[in-house]
């Protein structure tokens, strides 16, 4: 099997819903470091902005789950948004935080398995 380039991530609305309602905070308290940290996680407003164009057109759809392509660049926003959650961004529930973390376990058993987009691959004869 040869290097993924593009993963299906499959969200029913309420999900959905909350991932976006928490990207869209990080992306409003971006400068904000009582919030969260952006510079930690290497994630720029461009980079939260076009994660929530891509997923945006999904919610209230009237489909769900919902199948959003990702490629290797969405991907790494995806996930990296998610390793930034943290109990300082609100949530309407506590469960919210559960359904965010489960999404994040859920991303790395995918990573671990190979399943995910890869990045630019690397010659090992030029480095480059």
């Amino acid at each position: 099997m040869g290097p993924v380039k593009e993963i299906n991530v499959e969200l029913d609305q309420n999900t959905l819903g909350i991932v976006l309602r928490t990207f869209t905070y990080m992306r409003d308290h971006f400068d904000d470091p009582n919030a969260w940290d952006p510079a930690a996680q290497m994630i720029s407003l461009d980079d939260i902005n076009q994660i929530l164009q891509k997923m945006t057109p999904y919610q209230n759809s009237g489909e769900s789950p919902v199948v959003i392509p990702m490629n290797f660049h969405s991907w790494v926003n995806y996930t990296g948004l998610l390793h930034a959650v943290s109990n300082k961004i609100p949530q309407r529930d506590k469960r919210d935080y559960e359904i965010l973390d489960d999404l994040l376990v859920k991303c790395g058993e995918m990573d671990n398995a190979g399943l995910v987009p890869t990045g630019p691959q690397v010659s090992k004869k030029t480095g480059a």
